[in-house]
């Protein structure tokens, strides 16, 4: 017992988060279309990396563990105290918020928080609710189906506590879609996006092959009835390769989920 309390005060000290650093500044830099930053389990610091990039999108896996929401893709082993959601994304965030009173003074809307929820979603979502009261003034909330948009809209993703935040009439998050949801008439002010595994579409492959013509019109036929709904259309799991990128924006989808931000970065500039 003593060894393994040993390692976890040595982790916990190894990384700390919170702040943002002193040379921070958003205030020239370009919020990229179409990408979507999954990267919490890959950078030492998920949201400055992202932000710095211009990505608008950005998700994070959350657990529910000790009644607190922690920051981890899986169940830690060694549990870093410090890394909750509050100091790696909302208090970070607050700070930014409060000197220019959003994110990005370029951005005329809310950057999007994806939580992808990896633990029980109605208990996690009762403590998440308590975990993002203090950041009100930050937070996009819907009230009635009205929205009220701000700095950041916080969007569920995950094991998602669907029927619990569609009978709240005043809300701070929305809900991130599926393909089953396709026509179910959830409103955008709930559901402002459909999400899904690229495999889902395109098959599991060893290599990253170019999209067959049916698999990209069976993408188009999404796309189509997603965009007549009025929300935005993202995949994950795709192949991170620029020519697959491209033909996937030019059959409709939305929003490119990436592990590599730099190279969708470059990809970007690119494209527009």
């Amino acid at each position: 017992m003593g060894f393994l309390f040993l390692l976890n005060e040595m982790f916990r000290k190894k990384r700390k988060f919170g702040l943002p650093p002193l040379d921070f500044n958003l205030s020239q830099v370009d919020p990229l279309p179409y990408a979507f930053a999954h990267n919490d389990s890959v950078y030492n610091s998920p949201l400055f990396d992202a932000l710095r990039l211009g990505y608008c999108f950005i998700e994070a896996d959350v657990h529910l563990i000790e009644n607190e929401i922690f920051v981890y893709h899986r169940k830690p082993f060694f549990l870093n105290t410090n890394k909750t959601l509050t100091n790696c994304y909302l208090q970070p965030l607050f700070e930014i918020f409060k000197k220019n009173d959003s994110i990005f003074p370029k951005l005329q809307k809310p950057i999007c928080l994806i939580l992808d929820i990896k633990t029980d979603p109605e208990k996690t979502y009762l403590k998440l609710k308590s975990t993002l009261q203090p950041f009100k003034s930050m937070l996009t909330s819907w009230e009635n189906g009205r929205e009220n948009p701000k700095g950041v809209s916080i969007i569920l993703s995950g094991n998602r506590p669907l029927e619990m935040v569609l009978s709240e009439n005043k809300r701070s998050v929305a809900i991130d879609g599926r393909l089953i949801d396709i026509g179910k008439d959830y409103p955008t002010s709930f559901m402002p996006m459909i999400s899904d595994k690229y495999s889902k579409i395109f098959g599991w492959s060893f290599f990253s092959k170019k999209p067959s013509s049916s698999n990209l019109f069976q993408l188009q036929r999404y796309s189509n009835q997603i965009h007549k709904e009025d929300k935005l259309f993202r995949l994950w799991g795709i192949p991170e390769k620029a020519t697959i990128w491209k033909s996937l924006l030019e059959n409709g989808l939305d929003l490119i989920s990436t592990d590599q931000i730099k190279n969708l970065k470059e990809f970007c500039l690119l494209y527009s």
